[in-house]
């Protein structure tokens, strides 16, 4: 185990029994707990020069969206799965730092945004997965909104104007990476795990869900103000279908057959599988996945109790 695995089981050791927080929030200050807010040293930047795949495919014939200021949203539970499947890699690297359930960090995804990265969320939260803007800066994302407003509201409508302006062209999506880290789906992805990690071992979040195991109540974080139980057991039953082979396969039939009559972008007939590899491929070469697996892993005290909850959900 290497000194930074050590750092961070002796620190959730000291706070894993019988642990009072004293006047000033020591657990808060500990060299572990400040690590886990900081974003691991990595240059996080998107590769505009990696040619984004491009597909004549539908994903389903009756894929559904809403329109949300101008920024389209799926509504077919189907295809946001497939969507969020795009991403996977990504995720699975986060899963694996941060020794989380195989299919949560997608679960999230479909939740969150249905595989749509540029998308509008509540006021106040943007990303693949949805962050505030104060959360993003408690886990060192940085963003160019007003960070002391729980809600920036003229920072929301200029980001919302760039995503729409600026998202579609590879220079406008290095903009957008860099004006504001959650649109980063690295960094975005790599700031939850770190807050799983930190709630599922800290004092206060355990006092506000005492009978959750660490994982449940790391994930009923999330939301925030609307924290709630109902979201993790959402999350799980998304884990569930993400792990099913037989949902796979089915899913699988029905893309290629919405997709009888077009091909993919190299003229091969189109495939589910197919698809999610050249998006895979390009996710795994735009951002730096490779080096991001070569980082530590991060142990808490928590870590085996993360999995054995997954397991069981």
């Amino acid at each position: 185990m290497g000194p930074l695995n050590e750092l961070f089981v002796n620190i959730a050791e000291t706070i894993e029994g019988e642990f009072v927080l004293p006047e000033r929030d020591f657990f808060r200050e500990t060299s572990g707990y400040t690590t886990l807010r900081k974003r691991p040293p990595l240059f996080f930047s998107y590769n505009a020069d990696i040619e984004y795949p491009k597909a004549d495919v539908v994903a389903f014939e009756r894929v559904r969206y809403t329109v949300e200021d101008g920024i389209r949203r799926l509504t077919s539970t189907k295809a946001m799965v497939a969507h969020s499947l795009r991403f996977r890699p990504i995720a699975d690297a986060v899963e694996r730092r941060y020794a989380l359930p195989r299919g949560l960090m997608t679960a999230f995804i479909v939740l969150e945004s249905g595989g749509v990265d540029l998308v509008t969320h509540a006021a106040g939260v943007f990303g693949l997965i949805g962050i505030t803007q104060t959360l993003a800066h408690d886990f060192g994302l940085t963003t160019s909104g007003d960070v002391s407003k729980p809600i920036d509201r003229n920072y929301d409508a200029e980001l919302t104007f760039l995503m729409k302006r600026e998202g579609n062209t590879p220079d406008g999506r290095l903009f957008l990476n860099e004006h504001d880290e959650r649109l980063n789906i690295l960094a975005n992805m790599d700031a939850v795990g770190r807050m799983l990690a930190s709630w599922s071992c800290d004092p206060a979040v355990a006092a506000r869900w005492p009978r959750l195991d660490p994982l449940r109540r790391a994930i009923a974080e999330l939301p925030g103000a609307q924290a709630s139980t109902s979201y993790f057991e959402s999350c799980f039953e998304y884990m569930k279908v993400l792990n099913s082979s037989e949902y796979l396969q089915t899913l699988s039939a029905e893309f290629a057959h919405s997709n009888q009559n077009r091909r993919m972008s190299d003229g091969s007939v189109v495939t589910m599988e197919h698809w999610l590899a050249m998006h895979h491929e390009y996710f795994r070469a735009a951002y730096p996945v490779s080096q991001y697996e070569e980082l530590p892993l991060i142990k808490t005290k928590a870590t085996d109790a993360l999995l054995q909850a997954g397991q069981s959900a």
